[in-house]
């Protein structure tokens, strides 16, 4: 029982860990090093905020999105567009060098081509949902209680440690009394 504890509370120190480690790398990449949007590893994680894209992604799904040296027609990819926002749609077709590219959800394509430079990567991987849970850990509600856990990891074993020890040494204490 002692050994599953253990091996529990360190997984779940590990895990609690690489999430600190890759939010706070995201947040120097971005605010440092400029990169929007921030990336790990090559891999920029991004939220999915509209359903331009439904059914093949829903709000609030996680997405990877890597680099490429090319891209085809069917590929989802994700663009700065001309007002500095991200967005992720499928590419149509080519042509002079620019891309056409529609929402899987709207009737007609993007009014703007998008041109090569404007393309942040190809979608490689999706998480349906915990996209809500990452966007809520960057919040200020989010930050607090990734710190509150923190300090409760670090805190609550050295406080049943020391009630243990304090349990025995009262245990001897009474057992000396009654001799």
């Amino acid at each position: 029982m002692k050994v599953a504890k253990k091996l529990f509370y360190g997984f779940f120190v590990v895990l609690f860990s690489a999430v600190i480690l890759v939010n706070l790398w995201l947040l120097i990449d971005q605010r440092l090093f400029g990169h929007n949007p921030p990336k790990v590893f090559g891999y920029a994680p991004l939220v999915v905020a509209s359903g331009s894209m439904e059914p093949t992604l829903g709000i609030g799904d996680l997405i990877l999105v890597r680099d490429r040296e090319e891209y085809a027609e069917g590929d989802i990819i994700t663009f700065l567009d001309p007002g500095g926002n991200l967005v992720t749609h499928r590419v149509m077709g080519e042509e002079q060098g620019a891309f056409r590219t529609k929402g899987d959800y709207n009737n007609t394509e993007d009014t703007e081509t998008i041109a090569r430079e404007q393309i942040v990567g190809a979608v490689t991987a999706r998480i349906p949902g915990v996209g809500k849970v990452s966007a809520f850990l960057r919040e200020p509600a989010g930050v607090f209680l990734l710190a509150a856990v923190g300090f409760l990891l670090i805190e609550v074993p050295i406080w049943l440690e020391s009630r243990k020890k304090g349990a025995r040494r009262r245990a001897r204490a009474d057992g000396k009394e009654k001799s």
